[in-house]
């Protein structure tokens, strides 16, 4: 499936050739609406990237049972720090597995390598609030 949001009059070539003939004359006006080679003309949802990017959530993250436990522990034992050994043995997880939940951790902002701490991942300020914050289960 081919989708084109407007595009240029010089590119409207390339826009029929993929099979979105008409993008060229998607109004300037209104963003997310584009030209689908299946279904023809179409309205998506557009979001500005400055709310995609913030950080205040009406919805507070949580950490998960296992993270809350290993990092809970890190602190305690390890004065914060990560490394693939303590996950998985702490965590009962192979070593192909704690290196799948260090890198999930490390682009989630969890844990950062320091350069000061022998270069090792240790817990982020943002993971200490996370572990203050337990979130408790809701009742209807």
């Amino acid at each position: 499936m081919a989708i084109a949001f407007r595009v240029k009059p010089t590119s409207a070539q390339m826009a029929k050739a993929i099979g979105c003939t008409n993008a060229h004359r998607i109004p300037a006006d209104r963003p997310g609406f584009a030209i689908v080679d299946r279904f023809g003309p179409m309205q998506s949802y557009f979001v500005p990237k400055r709310l995609l990017l913030s950080t205040g959530s009406s919805k507070q993250e949580s950490l998960p049972d296992l993270e809350r436990e290993l990092f809970s522990r890190a602190l305690e034992s390890a004065d914060g720090k990560l490394t693939l050994n303590n996950i998985a043995e702490w965590g009962s997880v192979s070593q192909h597995q704690a290196r799948k939940l260090q890198s999930t951790w490390a682009v989630r902002g969890w844990i950062a390598k320091e350069g000061t701490r022998d270069n090792s991942f240790c817990i982020t300020a943002k993971t200490r609030e996370l572990l203050s914050n337990r979130q408790t289960a809701q009742t209807t």
